[in-house]
């Protein structure tokens, strides 16, 4: 090969690379925050709190906090589902649906996403007399 084809090969190259990393999408990364409570406003802790992707498969999951925080950091932006399920028969699980739009135009966007989530109570069975 002649030295002229090899300067060509070798920019051609770079030219490439450069194309190659400036493509590169960045995506916006979330933090989802939030409460679990009763409907009496009441945090409630030890609630197993899961992240779930559209085909229902677990991503992450937490246990909330004694006063009923939870928090999922650096989700990629897309459509999830969170599910609270209570460590008590007082309550009923519950399902949100989470769509988290990406923001970014280059580089890594942060955001912050809360989602607190009140329980319904469990009906009370009434025992016949």
């Amino acid at each position: 090969m002649t030295k002229s084809r090899l300067i060509i090969i070798s920019l051609l190259c770079c030219t490439t690379l450069a194309i190659t990393a400036g493509s590169t999408q960045a995506q916006t990364l979330y933090d989802i925050e939030g409460v679990i409570e009763g409907s009496d406003s009441t945090p409630i802790g030890g609630v197993a709190v899961l992240l779930e992707d559209l085909t229902r498969a677990r991503i992450a999951q937490t246990i909330t906090s004694t006063d009923g925080r939870y928090r999922f950091s650096r989700v990629i932006a897309g459509t999830y589902y969170l599910v609270a399920k209570p460590n008590s028969s007082e309550f009923r699980s519950a399902v949100r649906r989470l769509e988290l739009i990406d923001t970014s135009r280059s580089g890594v966007a942060p955001a912050n996403e809360r989602v607190d989530i009140t329980l319904e109570a469990m009906p009370r069975r009434i025992e016949p007399k």
